[in-house]
């Protein structure tokens, strides 16, 4: 049985950029920085995103 993967919402990038919404997948270390492999809903498909620019997380 695979997991449920719960969608969370944060705040990405400078402060007045709008939330985004996705299913984190994976957490890697790339060059001594810190990513997330996400799938998000709106746009279909897995994207990658730098943990330092994430200012707020919202479980869903």
């Amino acid at each position: 049985m695979s997991p449920r993967l719960r969608t969370i919402e944060v705040m990405y990038g400078e402060p007045h950029t709008n939330p985004i919404e996705f299913h984190p997948q994976m957490l890697y270390l790339s060059q001594d920085k810190c990513d997330l492999e996400a799938g998000c809903p709106k746009a279909g498909e897995l994207g990658t995103y730098r943990l330092s620019k994430v200012r707020n997380a919202i479980p869903q």
